[in-house]
């Protein structure tokens, strides 16, 4: 029997599939009113145990002879679907990594949580429609009456994980198990996401299993951390000691990898064919080395920036070049205005430098990224790209141009075709590009290689990868063509810390080689910090600062941009 304080007790998990050993002899302890951070890099097993947790292992997955887990001192019946209905939703609930994925397209935000809500047994309409309002509330959506009737794809990314936390909560659960809730949420949601979840846990007593990569996040929030690599624990417990003072070697490598994001930050631009540099080799080490040594060898051969917006070095036309562009989303009703997305944005993006755009979940960071990729139409002003100019007429790259003009989603799940394998997935541009079907396998290969993932993923299918692994096939795939403009939209949220690190060495070490410019959307300020030369700070819509990445902790900035700053997760972990 379990002590009446241990809320969740994991013995000797394990999870078998396709012949191999998935998670190995996993045993772990959360009490009452604590948090357990379970930390590791993609493919390690956090997913997976906590799905099996829940009785919801994939088809083609077992659990071991001796797996036990006991909730509130009781073993869960994991082997009986039909028990384990009467624990899912109410006593033990969980919220996914993908929201996307999880959220029904077809149906009002609103209405999905009622239905949340009715299987919990809350048959009056009115009081549905009312608890509906007030768990939008708590997870500070703005304006829950009208959010509530807007469907899954009308929301941003942070919007949508704001909603599957609301619906985790829905049942007032003891035990949430949060399947990295945070990853798609800005730095000032992020927090008040986690005091919310910390709040909620202390005044219910409630336990909390919380998968993250963020190991920031993990310092802020967790009692105590657990570290898993390969489906084994290698280390776990108190989360100041573990983070600050790590004991295996695959600890200190998590933790020296923010380390390395904090502390060296390439100062580069890239100075073209008549600068005296030669580019960086394509035969240097491959990722999985370590991160250190792409950002030294990054940081060894990248000259200084000037760190103002205004005086971008002049080297023919910029790539980018907005002028006033304002973007609206058409009204929801006959009778309605429609939503002004951006208004008035304006500036201007030249090779081989990285403009990052920082702003809250809804602030229009994705809308302008799309509108540059000829994708949303802009309702005023100019858009110049590659030469090209866009209008709110003729909004849309030509053909000839799209090849150089790349853009990696937020979402990777669906950004990829679930019916393809990897492999013709990555091979779709190429086969566009009229490329040999045996160079086409060549050059796949040396692409995934170069993002960390070998050839055995030719042959998987999207859902077989864990998040990381997806969002690394998305990387790769934009990679293909050698874009002159590369567009990122969050593309590290999903990412553990070291694959961060190493995935933003390699975008660096390319834009390096190859000169291309990059817009970088993101949320983490210290990785939009590390990788851009300059930044644009947005909210509602607006373009509120504009600075180089030195400038960011000026006091004296706009009041949002320090904003932005103070919500960052404590940095124990660093």
């Amino acid at each position: 029997m379990t002590s009446p304080s241990t809320m969740l007790q994991i013995r000797n998990l394990s999870i078998h599939g396709s012949g191999r050993t998935l998670v190995r002899d996993l045993s772990l302890t959360v009490p009452r009113g604590h948090t357990l951070a379970l930390l590791g890099e993609s493919g390690s097993g956090k997913s997976l145990s906590a799905l099996a947790i829940m009785g919801l292992l994939p088809s083609g997955l077992s659990l071991g002879s001796a797996s036990r887990v006991f909730f509130a001192g009781d073993a869960l019946p994991l082997h009986d679907d039909a028990a384990m209905r009467a624990f899912r939703g109410r006593r033990l609930a969980i919220i996914f990594q993908d929201p996307m994925a999880c959220l029904n397209p077809f149906m009002r935000v609103g209405s999905q949580i009622e239905e949340a809500l009715t299987r919990l047994g809350v048959r009056a309409s009115a009081e549905r429609k009312s608890r509906v309002l007030e768990l939008l509330r708590e997870v500070e959506l703005p304006e829950p009456s009208t959010l509530a009737r807007r469907y899954p794809h009308e929301l941003s990314g942070g919007q949508q994980q704001r909603i599957m936390i609301a619906m985790a909560l829905a049942g007032e659960p003891d035990l949430l198990i949060a399947d990295e809730p945070t990853s798609a949420l800005d730095a000032t949601v992020q927090a008040e996401i986690v005091k919310l979840l910390a709040d909620l846990q202390r005044r219910r007593q409630m336990a909390m299993l919380f998968i993250t990569h963020d190991l920031a996040v993990a310092a802020a929030l967790a009692h105590d951390v657990a570290i898993m690599r390969a489906g084994e624990l290698v280390e776990c417990g108190q989360a100041s000691s573990v983070l600050s003072t790590p004991k295996h070697s695959y600890t200190e490598r998590l933790v020296s990898a923010r380390r390395q994001l904090l502390a060296h930050r390439p100062k580069s631009a890239w100075s073209g064919p008549d600068s005296g540099r030669p580019p960086l080799s394509r035969k240097e080490p491959a990722l999985q080395k370590g991160p250190g040594a792409h950002l030294d060898s990054v940081k060894s051969q990248c000259s200084p920036i000037t760190p103002v917006l205004q005086a971008l070095p002049s080297k023919g036309d910029p790539l980018v070049v907005l002028k006033r562009v304002s973007i609206d989303y058409p009204a929801r009703n006959f009778f309605g205005a429609p939503f002004r997305a951006v208004k008035d944005a304006t500036f201007d993006l030249r090779a081989g430098r990285t403009l990052g755009i920082l702003g809250e979940s809804g602030s229009g960071k994705s809308t302008i990224a799309a509108s540059v990729a000829g994708l949303r139409r802009p309702c005023s002003g100019r858009i110049n790209v590659l030469g090209c100019e866009l209008t709110p007429k003729r909004w849309q790259l030509p053909p000839a141009l799209r090849r150089r003009c790349q853009l990696i989603f937020q979402n990777p799940y669906g950004a990829l075709n679930p019916r393809l394998t990897i492999e013709r997935l990555m091979s779709e541009p190429l086969r566009l590009a009229n490329t040999a079907p045996a160079a086409c396998r060549e050059r796949v290969a040396d692409v995934l290689s170069e993002v960390g993932l070998d050839a055995s993923f030719l042959a998987r299918y999207p859902h077989q990868l864990s998040g990381g692994q997806r969002q690394r096939i998305c990387i790769a795939r934009a990679l293909l063509c050698r874009p002159d403009l590369l567009i990122c939209d969050e593309v590290v949220s999903a990412l553990d810390m070291t694959v961060q690190v190493q995935i933003l060495a390699l975008l660096k070490r390319l834009q390096q080689e190859h000169g291309f410019g990059m817009l970088f959307v993101g949320h983490d300020i210290d990785v939009v910090r590390w990788i851009a030369d300059d930044i644009l700070v947005m909210h509602q819509g607006a373009i509120v600062d504009r600075l180089g990445v030195d400038d960011l902790f000026d006091p004296a900035r706009h009041e949002f941009t320090r904003r932005l700053v103070a919500a960052r997760p404590g940095r124990r972990a660093a």
